[in-house]
Formats: C-alpha cells, sequence, structure tokens
C-alpha cells in the first residue's frame, strides 16, 4: 500500500512541478522541457501546457487506480454496493462545439445527466454520415464503417425516450421529407398507372415502375425486411427504437433458434457485402454491397441482463454493444429552454453529413493520425492480454475497431463545420479527430468494464456455473452452494472447485470465497491509458501543434497533401520531425514505479 501512495505523491509532485514551470520565463521552460533552444518563446510556453494538463491527467488516473486497489483490498469502497464509479462522459472533450452545446443544455432542460443525450447523439451522427464514407485503416485491405450500436441503460421514468426523441429529430425530419415525397411520387404513379391500364394491351409500353421510399430509420422489423430495405436504400438504415428489449429477445422470432438471424445483425454490424435468401416473397435473393445499419436503442437494466444470453456473448453479438448506464437524478420539473439557436446549429450540423452523397468512398488517415492510431491500437493490443475475463476481451477487442469509426463520424463532421463542400472529398482522417475518437474509446472501456462487472456479465459463458453463481452473495460459503444449488454437502464443494477453476471465484480464506469483480490490475492502465500531449505531437510539426493547440481552431489544417504519405505508402510509420522539438519521449505515459507496485 505504501508503494501506492508513494508513485501518487509523486505524480501529484510532478503535475505541481509543471504548473509552476509552465508560469515562468521561457529559458525554465526549456530547460525543464529539454527542448532545443531553436524552439520559439511561444511555442514553449503552449507546449508547457499541454504538457501540465497530461500530467494532471495522469495524476487523476493514477489516483483511480489507488482507489481501485484500496477497492479490491477491501480497505474503501468506490459506491455503496462495491462496484465500479461512474466516469463523467467528456462532452467538451468529445464533441465540437454545436454538439457540445447541445448536450449541456439538452443536460439542464431534461435534468438528465451529459452521457444519456450524448449516446443518442453519437447514434444520430452515425445514421447522418451512413455509407457517404469508410475509414481505410489499412490501405486496400481494412475499411471500417461508420456503424455504431449504442444502448442507454436506465429503469423507468429516467427519460431514455425523452432524450433519443431530443436527439433524433434531425433524423424524423428527414424522414418526414422523405415521406411526403414518397406521397407526392405514389399519387403521380397511381396516375400514371391508371392510364397504363386503361390502354389496350397491344398499346401497352412497359408497366410503370412503383417509386421507392428513402428510409432514414426503421423500429420494429425482422431481419429479412430489414435486408429489402437495406437493399433499396444505399445510404444505409438505423434502428432506431427507445426500448430495446424486444429487438434482444426477438433474435429469431420466426425462426427455429436465433442463431441464423443473431448472425444475420453481426454482419450488418461488420459492413461487408452480404447476399439473403429468402424462401417466400417477391424478393427471394438480396443482395446488399455495403450493409449500414446503426442502432440507436436503450432498454432497463433487468431487462438486459435478462435478455443478454450465453448465446448473445457466445456469437459475437453482445460485444458489440456500446452499453451505457448514466447516473439517475432527481425528477424535477426544470423551466430550461433550449435556445432556437442551439437547435438551429444542431440540426444544421447534422444536415452536413446527411448532405454528403453515398458511395463508401474511403478516408486514410492523416500521417499525423495514423502515429496516434498505431500507439493506441499496439498498446491496447498488448494490454488485452492481461485480461482473465473473456467477455470483456471481446467488448475490448471490438471498442479497438470503434476508434477508428468514433474519428471516421468526428472528422465528416469537422469538414463539415470547416466549410468543405458535400461533394467535395473530404481530407484524410485528421490529429484531432483521432484524438478525440481515443479518449471516446478510453472512456467507453471503463463504462464497458463497469457494466459488466455491475450485472455478472464478467463469468465465463463456457461455465455452467455462471448463471447460478449470480445468486450467490459476494463472499459465501458451502452452505450457500447447497442453498443456491439445492444440494448436499459433498456436491457443493465440487461445485465450489468448478466456480474457481472457471474463474468465477476465488478462495479469501479457509472456508470462504469470493466471487471475481473488475480488477484494474487486469487493464487498469489499459482502460486508463492517457497521453503526453507533448511527446505525442513531437515530431508532427509546428503547423499541427499550433492549430491544435490554437483555441480558434482546434483542427490540424492540411492544406495540402503532406510528403510523409508517401512514406506511409511504402510502410514506414514515421512521422515528420518538427523543428527544434525533442522527439525521444514515448507517446503514452506510464508510471514505472507504479507498474513495480503492481507486479
Amino acid at each position: 500500500m505504501s508503494t501506492d501512495v508513494t508513485a501518487q505523491e509523486r505524480v501529484d509532485q510532478k503535475a505541481a512541478e509543471s504548473r509552476k514551470a509552465a508560469k515562468a520565463d521561457p529559458a525554465m521552460l526549456r530547460q525543464f522541457l529539454r527542448l532545443t533552444d531553436s524552439t520559439s518563446d511561444e511555442m514553449v510556453k503552449m507546449i508547457a501546457e499541454a504538457d501540465a494538463a497530461a500530467v494532471t491527467l495522469q495524476g487523476e488516473y493514477q489516483g483511480a487506480r489507488v482507489r481501485a486497489r484500496q477497492l479490491r483490498e477491501g480497505q474503501e469502497k468506490l459506491t455503496p454496493d462495491g462496484s465500479l464509479p461512474f466516469m463523467p462522459f467528456p462532452v467538451e472533450e468529445v464533441f465540437a462545439e454545436p454538439l457540445a452545446n447541445f448536450v449541456r443544455t439538452q443536460e439542464a432542460s431534461i435534468g438528465c445527466d451529459a452521457a444519456a443525450i450524448a449516446l443518442p447523439v453519437i447514434g444520430q451522427m452515425a445514421a447522418g454520415v451512413g455509407n457517404s464514407h469508410r475509414v481505410e485503416v489499412i490501405e486496400n485491405n481494412w475499411y471500417e464503417p461508420s456503424t455504431v450500436w449504442v444502448f442507454n441503460l436506465g429503469k423507468s421514468g429516467t427519460h431514455k425516450s425523452v432524450v433519443q426523441r431530443a436527439a433524433l429529430k434531425p433524423m424524423k425530419k428527414w424522414a418526414t421529407d422523405a415521406y411526403d415525397e414518397y406521397a407526392f411520387s405514389m399519387e403521380s404513379y397511381d396516375n400514371t398507372l391508371a392510364e397504363w391500364s386503361a390502354k389496350p394491351p397491344n398499346e401497352r409500353k412497359d408497366k410503370p415502375t412503383p417509386p421507392v421510399c428513402q428510409r432514414y430509420a426503421v423500429n420494429d422489423i425482422t431481419i429479412e425486411a430489414h435486408a429489402i430495405i437495406q437493399s433499396e436504400n444505399p445510404h444505409g438504415v438505423p434502428l432506431a427504437r427507445p426500448e430495446g428489449s424486444g429487438w434482444l429477445k426477438g433474435m429469431g422470432q420466426y425462426k427455429k433458434g436465433g442463431g441464423g438471424e443473431m448472425l444475420s445483425w453481426i454482419e450488418f454490424w461488420d459492413g461487408d457485402e452480404m447476399t439473403i435468401d429468402r424462401k417466400t416473397g417477391t424478393h427471394r435473393t438480396v443482395h446488399i454491397p455495403a450493409p449500414c445499419t446503426t442502432v440507436i436503442s436503450g432498454t432497463q437494466p433487468g431487462a438486459l441482463r435478462r435478455d443478454l444470453t450465453a448465446e448473445h456473448f457466445d456469437s459475437g453479438f453482445a460485444p458489440r454493444l456500446l452499453l451505457c448506464e448514466p447516473p439517475t437524478r432527481p425528477r424535477r420539473f426544470t423551466c430550461t429552454p433550449v435556445s432556437t439557436e442551439v437547435w438551429y446549429e444542431y440540426h444544421a450540423a447534422i444536415d452536413g453529413l446527411y448532405a454528403r452523397p453515398d458511395g463508401g468512398r474511403p478516408i486514410p488517415f492523416s500521417p499525423e493520425a495514423e502515429v496516434l492510431w498505431e500507439r493506441y491500437y499496439n498498446t491496447c493490443a498488448d494490454a488485452i492480454e492481461l485480461i482473465k475475463s473473456d467477455r470483456l476481451r471481446a467488448a475490448f477487442v471490438k471498442l479497438e475497431t470503434y476508434c477508428a469509426r468514433f474519428a471516421l463520424i468526428l472528422h465528416l463532421l469537422d469538414v463539415h463545420l470547416d466549410g468543405v463542400p458535400p461533394n467535395e472529398a473530404p481530407p484524410p482522417i485528421s490529429f484531432d479527430a483521432m484524438r478525440r475518437a481515443v479518449i471516446l474509446a478510453v472512456w467507453w472501456r471503463h463504462e464497458t468494464a463497469r457494466i459488466y462487472d455491475k450485472y455478472g456479465f464478467l463469468g465465463f459463458a463456457n461455465s455452467k456455473f455462471a448463471e447460478k453463481a449470480d445468486e450467490l452473495p459476494e463472499v459465501f460459503t458451502a452452505r450457500d452452494v447447497e442453498d443456491v444449488w439445492n444440494v448436499q454437502r459433498a456436491q457443493s464443494f465440487k461445485i465450489i472447485k468448478g466456480l474457481v477453476r472457471d474463474g468465477i471465484a476465488r478462495q479469501d480464506q479457509h472456508g470462504e470465497y469470493r466471487k471475481e469483480t473488475v480488477d484494474f490490475g487486469d487493464f487498469g492502465d489499459f482502460a486508463g491509458v492517457t497521453i503526453d500531449t507533448k511527446a505525442l505531437l513531437a515530431g508532427l510539426g509546428a503547423n499541427s501543434l499550433e492549430s491544435l493547440q490554437n483555441p480558434q481552431s482546434t483542427r490540424p489544417e492540411i492544406e495540402t497533401e503532406p510528403e510523409p504519405l508517401e512514406a506511409r505508402q511504402n510502410g514506414s510509420h514515421e512521422a515528420p520531425a518538427g523543428d527544434g522539438v525533442s522527439t525521444d519521449e514515448p507517446a503514452f505515459v506510464w508510471d514505472a514505479d507504479d507498474q513495480e507496485g503492481e507486479a
């Protein structure tokens, strides 16, 4: 325990030194930050501010690590029920200003947590992007669509439907306009068909083709019907319903067993070309070149625990769900309105995403973004190997993929806000979009681990004891096993042996056993990794650094295709060296003393 406290004190001391140094003269800052004399005074001050912010974040993270270990040792409980704490959603750190303003004003008006409105906003952004573009992770090999599956968890009366209705207003507007246009086209079609039918058979030419209604959302649909609608709407059609329990339970509702339908939904998430054969109907074979189905939904925690079965986890369906359970607030009527300006800016931002033409055109990473992605991905891949729970490991692997999708969505919104016309090809994924995507993925890792721990999703899917084990108390004895399984004493010890073998429980002391819970020691560094801004930006060039730190423009400007792109295409991942900035430090901050304490 003393090692943890000492490590935290060192982090606090370093943060204090950084804040103090940030106010010092440029000469002192150069020495403290190990910068060359050629670095301008203005550049030195910006790097010092970024370094101080990064160290502060690292200090906060290390403090959470200390408290987590205290929780494991029973010395302190972070929450009354011993579960992991909720981490506030990083609104301003992730969203552009129009969306951040919308989330904050809705938070005040509805009386909900910011995360509750942020989730459907992310889903609305993904639905707006649709199949207009895909992110090119590896040239000619790995592409990711904009598809996300966001799931808000909350008990009845926690405003799940209200926040979704507010966030999806742009989608509803586009859908209403499409229905009006369809109604007008149907009226014209009916008149044309009547004229065609009135003619003698020998005078009839080709029969008029009925119009197709452009769809922007569905809410209750079978996989076969959804496939037909997807094939007729190349932009992609999201599934938007406030209550998702029926969707989870309806897997295979019209089939013997749910495996087939569940696997088809997974294919929609993957976004790969797919073909569905039907036994009846006009459309016997449905081919979808580029599926794109974002899911925006939610359910009550009890329903989720009931509806997510071992089959959902074993098939890989459950790890694709971006789960979040925002903290509830007392129900109070508020008179806080959402201004017309906030509504207008939000609608205008989302409309800019819908305006881009379909086609799934790939967008590569910029050289700066690729440096961040490569280091983030490799660090995460190494840390995943430390995770004991197969279910949590699967969810974290999917969050690696989600990070690239987040970057695509955030980048295209930035492109629209920067005034790039919809028909013009967007620039490569920016460093700032990737940075914010990493922040969002890190936040969701913590929230995923918290929910998996809280609702007993950590157990091994293949263990026959997992479901019954949920009924055991946190610390149990052989007598508790006898009561839960209704067995004799001799059989209870066999069950306990199976629980320990499958990683569901461990022996606490003689005669007592403790259920396994989320252990920050398994993924703490992974879940809370922070980025040293100075070290990460080192070598990316003064233009990128200035644009990142300049509050007037938080996105790096790429006026022309940078020279390092050739190096990237040739397999090199080196970033260009910036003038006067040292590049000998790693991009990710690791506390060596703290890791020794872990060992």
